[in-house]
């Protein structure tokens, strides 16, 4: 499979989880240590908040330690580790500059914004819109929006002059 685009980054904002992991786990063991305490309910409700809290943001951790967007001769790809979306390039009908704002998405990560479209979002600025047969809107962050569009769209001709 010949590979149009590829690019593959840290997320930088992914310290933010690393931090707020350490302190749940910090919080845990400082309730534990406290020997007067272990046994009681409170003790109880704070291990399962921050025990479950550590959990949830160990695996957010790694989720979003990574970003790809990869351009091959049929399909595009894009999203983090374990959670992409891969779409053939038949299955776009459209594909457009954009702008993703946190107005719009309302943060990074994976979002949903006010239309309805679904973003991976790494960083607010240009991004690419696709949009496939069913109506369905993806809008994904990279570091070449332009170059991606275009590669998109001499695909998604070739696509489809290859159906018909």
């Amino acid at each position: 499979m010949i590979v149009h685009y590829s690019e593959e980054r840290k997320v930088w904002w992914n310290w933010i989880l690393i931090v707020t992991a350490l302190v749940c786990i910090s919080a845990l063991v400082a309730v534990f240590l406290k020997s007067e305490v272990r046994a009681t309910p409170a003790a109880f409700i704070t291990y399962v908040a921050a025990g479950g809290t550590a959990v949830l943001l160990a695996f957010l951790v790694f989720i979003f330690s990574r970003y790809e967007v990869r351009i091959a001769e049929t399909y595009i790809q894009f999203g983090y580790n374990g959670w992409h979306k891969r779409v053939e390039h038949d299955e776009v009908v459209g594909v457009a500059n954009v702008d993703a704002r946190f107005w719009t998405f309302g943060g990074l990560g994976w979002r949903i914004d006010t239309r309805g479209r679904i973003g991976y979002i790494v960083n607010f600025g240009p991004a690419v819109e696709v949009t496939l047969k069913t109506g369905r809107i993806y809008v994904f962050s990279c570091l070449e929006p332009d170059k991606v569009v275009r590669l998109l769209e001499r695909d998604i001709a070739s696509s489809s002059c290859n159906d018909g």
